[in-house]
Formats: C-alpha cells, sequence, structure tokens
C-alpha cells in the first residue's frame, strides 16, 4: 500500500475544512449559529448536523399536520420556504428578499 505524500493529506484537510464549512453554512441557513456548527463538524463529523437538520425537518412536518395546515411560517419567518427572516434578508428593487430561498417577502410577515 502506498502512503500519502505531504501534499496529499493537504488537499485531503482543505476537503474536509471545506465539507464542514459547508456543513455550517447550510445550519446558519436553518437559523443555528455558523461558529458552533463549523466546530461541531471540524472537531466531529459532519453527522451531527445532518442528524438535527433531520430531526427540525420532521418536527416541522408534525407541526403542520398538527395545525392542518400545508405550510403555515411563524412570527420572523419566510412564507415560502419558512427559514428565519431575521438579518437573512436583502433588499433589491425596494423588495425584501429571503436568502434562502431567493423570492420576495411580504411586508407584513418580517
Amino acid at each position: 500500500m502506498q502512503q500519502l505524500t505531504s501534499a496529499q493529506w493537504a488537499i485531503l484537510a482543505g476537503v474536509y475544512l471545506a465539507l464542514a464549512a459547508h456543513t455550517a453554512w447550510s445550519m446558519r441557513r436553518a437559523g443555528r449559529r455558523f461558529w458552533l456548527w463549523l466546530a461541531i463538524s471540524v472537531l466531529a463529523t459532519p453527522a451531527p448536523a445532518t442528524i438535527v437538520s433531520f430531526y427540525d425537518y420532521f418536527r416541522s412536518l408534525a407541526g403542520q399536520r398538527r395545525a392542518g395546515s400545508t405550510h403555515r411560517p411563524g412570527p420572523g419567518r419566510c412564507p415560502h420556504c419558512g427559514g428565519l427572516l431575521e438579518g437573512n434578508t436583502r433588499r433589491v428593487a425596494g423588495r425584501e428578499i429571503c436568502n434562502n430561498c431567493n423570492l420576495a417577502v411580504d411586508e407584513d410577515v418580517a
């Protein structure tokens, strides 16, 4: 079996850090803390973020079923994707745009 060179180790470490950063970024888009999930992903694996994502997804589905609605976002959430809007929007042509789904948000929702 062939041993890895230092350049190959550096590439593997870069790919691992990129995967951890991507996981932390996706958790940030879901309303979680970026730096916390970056640390979890680097020190452990991205598996905890995946578990939390599935847990939140299935919990929101159960809440929607209990409410009898297919989609009912809470206050401060996008009416299209349900993502958190607090500090997660931008203005384009005078309209507030959600950074998660890139759709216009109604003024009374935010």
